[in-house]
């Protein structure tokens, strides 16, 4: 019993003892003149692509939709006849 007392007061008075070392404050940013010049440019690719998808997008559609016409339609095409 008593070495149990013991343990428990040792781990009270070693839980106790800690003081929290208050956190480091946050690092300051600091401003980058090539930084600027990036976030410029990635602001222009990112309008380019946004400006771009809609058109690519029709593009690949109307194309897949070509390629599945040409693939499934059977009915006579008179530019495919045999000449007489």
């Amino acid at each position: 019993m008593r070495i149990q007392l013991g343990i428990a007061l040792v781990l009270a008075f070693a839980a106790c003892s800690k003081k929290k070392e208050p956190p480091p404050p946050p690092p300051t940013p600091t401003v980058d003149p090539d930084r600027a010049k990036n976030d410029a440019l990635i602001a222009e690719a990112k309008q380019y692509v946004k400006d771009a998808d809609p058109k690519l997008r029709k593009l690949i559609v109307d194309a897949s939709l070509a390629d599945w016409a040409n693939e499934t339609d059977i009915r006579f095409h008179p530019s495919k006849s045999p000449r007489w």
